[in-house]
């Protein structure tokens, strides 16, 4: 793992994830894989993350709050609230 941080090895593992579940979707996947592009993106992490390890863990550990962050929310409006309103 090239003494890579576990923030920087998830989000890359993420990007995979993201890329693959968005792009098995008709139509809307081949838009996206225009735009998001996993591979390129893994790879401008790994190289900040050999330049800058400390600064690249801490931007990879906040990318992932963020994500999570996101997950929630998005839990939240589309299960939570749905149920909520029934009841």
């Amino acid at each position: 793992s090239m003494n890579m941080s576990k923030a920087t090895i998830t989000r890359m593992i993420l990007n995979v994830a993201i890329d693959s579940v968005i792009g098995a979707i008709p139509i809307l996947g081949d838009m996206f894989d225009i735009f998001w592009r996993a591979n390129l993106k893994n790879t401008a992490l790994m190289e900040k993350e050999l330049a800058n390890p400390r600064g690249q863990k801490q931007r990879s550990v906040l990318w992932l709050l963020m994500m999570i962050a996101i997950l929630v929310a998005l839990f939240y409006v589309c299960v939570v609230l749905p149920i909520t309103m029934i009841f």
